[in-house]
């Protein structure tokens, strides 16, 4: 029988503890089963806090070996000065390396390669014992964390959604959107845009927040009117329109800016939308909006009074659309007054571009010596196949000499090169066997929206560059 373990993190800073291997500063945690609970004391190590940066999580866990309860996190925790290996004790919680999957040990083991220590649990360690498999463990912060702890578990916009809804993209033919109302298109790029789009893009540029476009499963009309039309007609009649399905865990953001036209005075129904199927409580909201003169109106407000649960809804952000194309000084300046921090513009990240038939996304090249070796090939075209609904890959025609080994798993976005196969691919979606069967080196990421990836056909030219 499926029960269910929440583990729900009472962030509380650890006071007194030595400094030889339980954290100094990372919190520790309540892990609450359906009978009582456990305490988990955090390693000071790269691995405990980028799992706890994915926080909260909703995970299945399920028994192995008759030793440990295992499950898989959305993403790959950070190796870079976590211990390789441990020998595991009653208590122990891990991450196994080569799998990419978290261990809760309720049975002594051996000493293991790979295994990384996250931290250790204290109390009656048959509450996890009983549990059988496919049982769900949820982990949710229960207090906020201190600002030197967040800085620690977390970079700057690894927790940043940025959710925008443009008519450009869920109109009948976007080619035909009036050009003359705050839906109007725009080049950037080589590639056309609508205002809230390329608003959007630029908060994504300085933040590194995810982009993810609102889509509406049936499109609007192009004449701006008609939509305003429709749209008081859904609003009167408390209609929400159906939004295209999307992967989306909204449990992986902190932060979620969310933009749209404002059309006669309010949000589209589809935002509200939007804001219904997701849990926003607990998060921080920033809107932002683009209109024809007439401001943000009473979005607003409407956005605050939508989403259910204490929630923080920061000052938003209304340009009107004809001075969108100029708003880069403005929309930074906005960021930094509400206290956004920027992405980091250090030489660790280049930004490239990511094309695709007439989709141009954006993209950034990691500091790799691998990395640095494949950008010399730029601008590169692979002729990519899909795979699994997960990933496109396509060979490569040369063999890069700083290949140093690689990983098992991947996270959305990523732009990997395979050794074995002798290609690059760009993972896109996590699937129900997230463990591949050769290894990957990330060499950078995509952090355009990834839901293009969804309807591309089976066959497509990916052409790599460097940003202008």
């Amino acid at each position: 029988m499926k029960k269910t373990l929440c583990l729900l993190f009472a962030l509380l800073l650890v006071v007194g503890l030595n400094a030889s291997a339980l954290a100094r500063e990372l919190p520790k945690l309540l892990l609450s089963v359906e009978d009582g609970s456990l305490t988990l004391t955090l390693e000071d190590n790269s691995a405990a806090r980028s799992l706890l940066s994915q926080l909260p999580l909703t995970l299945t866990f399920e028994d192995y070996n008759g030793t440990e309860k295992i499950a898989y996190p959305p993403e790959g925790l950070d190796l870079s000065d976590a211990p390789e290996s441990c020998d595991p004790d009653v208590g122990t919680l891990a991450y196994y390396a080569p799998w990419g999957n978290l261990c809760i040990f309720y049975q002594d083991f051996r000493y293991s390669e790979g295994l990384v220590p996250l931290g250790k649990l204290e109390g009656d360690m048959e509450l996890l014992t009983a549990m059988g498999d496919g049982f769900t463990v949820t982990l949710t912060p229960e207090a906020e964390m201190t600002p030197e702890v967040a800085a620690q578990s977390q970079d700057s916009g690894e927790r940043v959604l940025i959710a925008y809804f443009s008519l450009g993209q869920n109109a009948d033919d976007a080619g035909d959107v009036d050009a003359t109302t705050s839906a109007s298109l725009l080049w950037n790029e080589n590639q056309m845009v609508g205002t809230t789009e390329y608003v959007a893009q630029l908060i994504q540029n300085d933040t590194g927040g995810q982009m993810h476009c609102i889509e509406t499963v049936h499109p609007y009309p192009t004449e701006f009117n008609a939509v305003v039309d429709q749209n008081h007609e859904e609003a009167a009649a408390g209609f929400l329109p159906e939004l295209v399905a999307s992967d989306l865990d909204m449990a992986q953001y902190d932060t979620v800016f969310l933009g749209y036209p404002v059309w006669a005075g309010n949000a589209p129904q589809a935002v509200y939308a939007f804001l219904s199927q997701y849990d926003l409580s607990g998060k921080t909201v920033i809107p932002f909006c683009t209109h024809d003169g007439y401001g943000a109106g009473g979005s607003y407000a409407g956005i605050a009074s939508a989403i259910e649960g204490e929630t923080a809804v920061l000052d938003g952000l209304a340009i009107e659309a004809t001075d969108v194309p100029e708003s880069e000084d403005a929309v930074l300046a906005w960021l930094r007054e509400i206290g956004v921090q920027a992405a980091s513009n250090d030489s660790t990240e280049t930004k490239i571009t990511i094309t695709i038939g007439d989709t141009v996304l954006n993209g950034l090249l990691y500091d790799t010596a691998l990395a640095q070796e494949i950008s010399r090939y730029f601008p590169l075209t692979i002729s990519a196949a899909g795979f699994g609904g997960r990933e496109y890959y396509g060979v490569v025609e040369f063999y890069p000499e700083n290949w140093e080994g690689g990983q098992t798993v991947f996270e959305n976005g990523e732009i990997t090169y395979c050794e074995a196969h002798h290609n690059m691919a760009i993972f896109y979606a996590q699937t129900d066997d997230p463990i591949l069967s050769v290894e990957v080196a990330p060499i950078g990421k995509v952090t355009s929206d990834l839901t293009v990836f969804d309807n591309l056909p089976e066959h497509v030219d990916i052409t790599f560059a460097m940003a202008e």
